[in-house]
């Protein structure tokens, strides 16, 4: 932008808002504390200020003709280093600024980052005693978080925005009339919170028989990983009802990312359809690993994942040690063959499962899937590729927990279960 002088003549470039940041007022004045404000905080609260120039003059003949603008209140102005001044806005500006993509761009996007949140006087500031932006960034990253004033301000924006959600949300509920409940529309919901200490040992204390041996034998093969072996478990965990498969789903969870005691969790969990999912706390397995929905029972192909996305997916992916899945006989097997190719793509590992240990969960006498083959049934086209379900090693928990003392109501179950219940059955439960 070419800066005029008061002659009107032009006298060179005017400053841009980093040139003026950078010769902002020393210490402390109009109540703003230059030292440390940030950049973005900077531009928001201040504009460039240019003296008007006076139009009228004796000899201009019309000045009687134009109306005498209203008096305005006197802005507030600074004084920058170099005498220059800016004006306080009126009302703070909305400050845009350059989408990066850190996938695509790490440096400059940290870079931006350093450059609208560290205060600066000079920008060769930045990467004293840093090889990179990216460092220069995350050694400061928990100081900014602790001093940027405008992360509570958007904070506390957020909690009223969300209660004010709720309310309106309530209000709609009173007045809807009922519908019915869409199972495969079910928001996701985010994962369980992990148990604390306490519980995890009153959990391991109510443990029967059969689910201590898994525990510990998985306890053991973890350990074993951790030290450097490099057999995967490939488990199917089954059940009848009551026999406390969720209960030790959440549990052997738990104990995995505590064994690993990086911070990070090591278990992605997920399950076919929403309402399993709920249960559990995870995802669906098409969002979990961008595989295809059934649409109206039909199963389509399985896209490769490329690009930013790939990246992104991949980074998310890599501290994962184990993939848990719930109800896995709705699962068909072609869709277990594609988990088996999306592991391999986001591990980038071509052994089995992309060298993922995989436990899955589920009774088979329960729901198959919509179209396809069974998860234990390997189509004849596919014949002469491995059978993967037969990788699987079956652990069964036999000792009913929801129902102990009433035998009875456990052999109705285990009869219905099996398609096995006559009228004498029912006749037990009256």
């Amino acid at each position: 932008m070419i800066k005029f002088n008061e002659a009107g003549q032009a006298e060179g470039f005017a400053a841009n808002i980093f040139e003026r940041y950078e010769i902002r007022p020393l210490g402390e004045a109009h109540g703003y504390n230059f030292n440390t404000m940030k950049l973005i905080t900077f531009a928001m609260l201040f504009e460039p200020y240019y003296p008007r120039r006076s139009e009228n003059s004796e000899d201009n003949i019309d000045q009687d003709a134009y109306e005498e603008e209203p008096t305005r209140a006197r802005r507030k102005l600074i004084a920058l280093q170099n005498n220059t001044k800016m004006a306080v806005r009126r009302r703070p500006a909305c400050v845009t600024v350059p989408y990066i993509i850190a996938a695509n761009d790490p440096e400059n996007y940290y870079y931006s980052l350093l450059l609208q949140y560290v205060p600066y006087r000079s920008e060769d500031e930045f990467l004293d005693g840093f090889n990179s932006a990216r460092e220069a960034f995350q050694a400061r990253e928990e100081l900014l978080r602790e001093q940027c004033e405008m992360m509570e301000i958007y904070r506390e924006r957020d909690r009223q925005l969300e209660m004010a959600l709720n309310r309106a949300h309530a209000f709609e509920l009173l007045n809807r009339e009922p519908e019915p409940l869409d199972h495969d529309d079910i928001v996701e919901s985010p994962e369980e919170e992990r148990m604390n200490e306490e519980q995890c040992e009153r959990a391991k204390q109510a443990m029967n028989v059969g689910q201590r041996e898994i525990f510990v034998n998985i306890t053991r093969c973890v350990q074993e990983q951790l030290n450097g072996s490099q057999n995967r478990l490939r488990l199917f965990i089954t059940d009848n009802a009551g026999t406390g498969k969720t209960f030790l789903f959440k549990l052997l969870r738990n104990q995995i990312d505590q064994l690993y005691a990086e911070g990070k969790p090591v278990v992605k969990v997920c399950a076919l359809k929403g309402v399993a999912v709920r249960l559990v706390g995870g995802q669906t397995l098409p969002i979990t690993l961008r595989l295809p929905v059934q649409k109206d029972g039909r199963i389509a192909p399985m896209q490769k994942l490329t690009g930013n996305y790939l990246k992104v997916m991949r980074e998310q992916w890599k501290d994962i040690e184990f993939l848990f899945i719930d109800e896995i006989s709705m699962v068909p097997y072609e869709m277990l063959c594609m988990i088996e190719k999306r592991l391999q793509q986001l591990k980038t590992d071509n052994v089995l499962f992309g060298g993922i240990n995989l436990i899955v969960f589920s009774d088979l006498m329960q729901l198959t899937p919509i179209r396809g083959s069974q998860v234990f049934n390997q189509p004849q086209y596919m014949a002469p590729a491995i059978h993967l379900w037969q990788l699987f090693t079956l652990v069964e928990l036999r000792d009913n927990m929801r129902q102990q003392g009433d035998n009875t109501f456990v052999e109705l179950l285990n009869a219905l279960r099996v398609g096995e219940m006559g009228n004498r059955d029912i006749c037990q439960c009256y």
